[in-house]
């Protein structure tokens, strides 16, 4: 289940952020200057910095781990990001020192939409559960689209069901499970 989850999840992503084939850098060590302003960082985590999965000139995906009874501490957000909950869990949230939200679940494999919210506003976010909360964002790097000429449809298999997940003026997010020996049928790529 938790595998199947995961590539579900995985296949959300490449769908969203591998919209070209530019240099890649997987190494956490090595984190381009240019790509700071991309990165999350929760100040009160003892990982605060997750880990950097991929970056190159589009985007950044980083993955990082909220332990159960912890918050993160006030913290920005670039935005244009999306995220995906590989485990989800309960999340109470503060803006300003004010509740926002309270007990609030994320599913597995629940994916969402991060506009910026500046350090000035005091946003922290809190694992309430007993489980940890595992995600991953994907930060676009460009507020512009990637392709402005080109028409902004979703993806289509004609052999397997697709589910839309998300979609905004800056991307489409849709969900497929592809089983073993499944063959997508002829298609194309939007």
């Amino acid at each position: 289940m938790q595998r199947n989850l995961l590539m579900n999840s995985v296949s959300i992503l490449l769908l969203a952020a591998f919209t070209c084939s530019a240099q890649n850098s997987t190494a956490q060590d090595h984190v381009a200057e240019d790509d700071k302003p991309f990165l999350l960082n929760y100040p009160n985590l003892e990982d605060s910095g997750g880990k950097v999965v991929l970056t190159n000139d589009r985007v950044v995906l980083q993955r990082l781990v909220v332990p159960a009874g912890e918050w993160e501490g006030i913290h920005s957000h670039p935005g244009n990001q999306i995220f995906v909950h590989i485990k989800g869990g309960e999340w109470s949230g503060l803006l300003g020192g004010e509740s926002e939200y309270s007990g609030t679940i994320s599913p597995d494999g629940g994916v969402g939409w991060m506009d910026a919210i500046p350090l000035s506003a005091g946003h922290n976010s809190g694992n309430t559960g007993d489980t940890p909360i595992d995600l991953i964002y994907v930060t676009l790097k460009d507020d512009a689209p990637i392709a402005p000429e080109v028409e902004h449809v979703p993806q289509a298999y004609p052999d397997i069901p697709v589910e839309l997940i998300l979609e905004n003026d800056r991307m489409i997010v849709q969900r497929v499970q592809v089983e073993p020996g499944q063959w997508t049928g002829v298609h194309n790529h939007p």
